[in-house]
């Protein structure tokens, strides 16, 4: 499945990608594979919601980063 994502050409295959991970992983998984790929591939995708908190993920130079309304402290996750 990961290399389904990482092959994703077009916007529907993305929703088709995520709706599957979801299925079968936690939300927060499937948004963080989704913004990972998403960095690798330099498309704009990870702005895909979690649906237990809302917040979009970031990948950033190795670092993950997740914002929300509360800003969760601003952690970020190596």
């Amino acid at each position: 499945m990961i290399k389904d994502i990482y092959n994703m050409e077009s916007e529907t295959s993305i929703i088709h990608v995520r709706n599957r991970l979801q299925s079968t992983l936690c939300t927060d998984v499937a948004s963080l594979l989704i913004g990972f790929v998403d960095e690798r591939k330099g498309k704009l995708v990870n702005n895909f919601e979690t649906e237990r908190t809302r917040a979009p993920v970031t990948v950033d130079n190795s670092y993950i980063t997740w914002r929300d309304s509360e800003k969760r402290d601003g952690k970020t996750w190596p």
